[in-house]
């Protein structure tokens, strides 16, 4: 299931996602951006439903502050959708 994460900041963001992707490894995502009150389709990468995925969080561009939280996708998340994570 690809991931989404919108941020609700008036602030750039900068994230990244650590999960089981759909070949069953453990996988780290590159660190991607996301700018202030927008939403960033995280395309070509799978993680697998009825698992935990951790997203890391930031506000770009100052003293490291990372933030974190796990996110649940569901075995009944529809194929081919999109799993929505908000950061703020």
């Amino acid at each position: 299931m690809p991931i989404q994460v919108c941020s609700t900041s008036p602030a750039n963001q900068k994230f990244y996602i650590v999960g089981y992707n759909q070949f069953h490894d453990w996988i780290k995502s590159p660190t991607q951006a996301v700018k202030p009150y927008s939403c960033f389709n995280f395309a070509n990468w799978w993680w697998q439903t009825d698992r935990t995925f951790e997203l890391h969080w930031e506000v770009a561009n100052s003293v490291p502050n990372w933030k974190y939280r796990l996110w649940y996708i569901p075995s009944t998340a529809a194929n081919g959708g999109w799993q929505k994570a908000t950061i703020s």
